[in-house]
């Protein structure tokens, strides 16, 4: 006999500082997959996407990406990977200070590691091949698992910005074996390789603890 399974979705008003006091209680009813709603300050809607999480903390990162099309580097390298990039400075100067104060106030900096032994301290970042694919195909950057939420390819495919049309956005990931090659996700889902100096889109990332 077939049985009929319903799911209820539930809007409920909520604030940055109180989401991020029932995170590092426990999480409460937040779990992965759940959106929460905001705009940057130039009226940018985007929906925000609990990707992951564990006891005290909690990592958002935009369903669509945020668009503006940036390189990974203008200097069309890929020397030093995310912790040197231009894209990495564009994530944590300018869209981090367009984001609201009250989001601003509660989002962590973060230690990220790549490939190439090095890490960085940001606020925002993007996720790394092996966190959306699990297997690296370009890169050698294997240092995170592959994120559950991600195993779904269609949670890898964003548009361009919300309610727009779906497209290519990078990775924190460098091509191996190369000096220009950095790693994206096309608007089908699946990885490949752009040139540093090629503009892409980018989405918002960040973790709440």
């Amino acid at each position: 006999m077939p049985k009929l399974i319903q799911t209820t979705t539930t809007e409920t008003e909520t604030t940055w500082k109180g989401l991020a006091n029932l995170i590092k209680g426990g999480g409460g009813t937040l779990k992965i997959g759940d959106i929460i709603t905001e705009k940057t300050l130039d009226g940018e809607e985007m929906d925000l996407v609990v990707v992951d999480m564990g006891p005290g903390w909690a990592r958002f990162e935009s369903k669509d990406c945020l668009p503006v099309e940036v390189a990974y580097n203008q200097n069309n390298r890929n020397a030093g990977g995310f912790a040197d990039s231009d894209v990495k400075r564009y994530l944590n100067e300018e869209v981090f200070n367009s984001l609201p104060e009250e989001l601003r106030n509660v989002i962590a900096e973060v230690e990220r590691k790549q490939e190439n032994g090095e890490s960085s301290l940001c606020r925002l970042f993007l996720p790394t091949e092996s966190e959306l694919f699990g297997d690296c195909c370009y890169s050698e950057d294997d240092t995170y698992s592959q994120i559950e939420y991600y195993k779904d390819r269609r949670n890898r495919i964003k548009c361009n910005r919300k309610g727009g049309s779906p497209d290519w956005y990078w990775t924190a990931s460098v091509r191996s074996g190369g000096s220009t090659g950095c790693v994206s996700v096309s608007y089908h889902g699946h990885s490949y390789d752009w040139s540093a100096s090629t503009e892409l889109y980018v989405p918002v990332c960040f973790v709440i603890q």
